[in-house]
């Protein structure tokens, strides 16, 4: 719809009023996006199962298996992803009313991640020291495995460290990536 202060162009009709009955995309983009996003995960992890049986079968090498996988773990990873985004948007993230042991949680992101890891070569150290959060289970998830997938783009190793400090005990968790080479800088950000 023009700005008020335009004219409409010629021959275009004028906005239709909405009848109270009449749907919005606005009041329904929440449940489209949940629905795409829940059949693209499920159509991407029918995928990967396919391509793990082909490997199994030895009709697909493990480099043609990285070339495809690693495209599809990122599809679903991005639907996960967007899952999150509108259970945030929603208001359906809550903090959690238990105590989440994020060394666990971390811990659960690496090992649903180690098939891919391993394919790019990467290597993950880690030290953790069991700390109690105040967290949702699946926000804190989703942001461990974005923080994860942003580190796999600089280097061959990361560091992921652990610790409670403080009073009141507060974590802390530190990654370093270590690169063969300087990163370009556009590429960080």
């Amino acid at each position: 719809m023009p700005p008020s202060d335009q004219q409409a162009p010629a021959g275009s009709r004028p906005p239709e009023s909405t009848a109270p009955d009449q749907w919005r995309m606005a009041e329904h983009w929440p449940e489209l996006v949940s629905a795409v996003t829940d059949q693209s995960i499920e159509s991407v992890s029918l995928l990967l199962r396919g391509l793990d049986l082909l490997v199994k079968r030895g009709r697909l090498s493990p480099a043609e298996y990285k070339v495809l996988a690693m495209p599809a773990e990122r599809l679903k990873h991005c639907g996960i992803n967007a899952q999150q985004i509108v259970r945030f948007q929603s208001g359906r993230v809550r903090q959690s009313h238990e105590k989440i042991d994020l060394a666990y949680l971390i811990e659960s992101v690496l090992q649903e991640r180690r098939n891919e890891l391993a394919i790019q070569g990467i290597a993950v150290r880690r030290k953790f020291k069991p700390v109690d959060v105040l967290i949702d289970p699946t926000l804190g998830f989703s942001l461990t495995s974005a923080m994860l997938e942003w580190s796999t783009h600089f280097g061959h190793r990361i560091d992921l460290r652990l610790e409670a400090e403080g009073d009141p005990t507060r974590a802390r968790l530190w990654m370093k990536t270590y690169t063969e080479h300087e990163p370009v800088q556009s590429a960080v950000f």
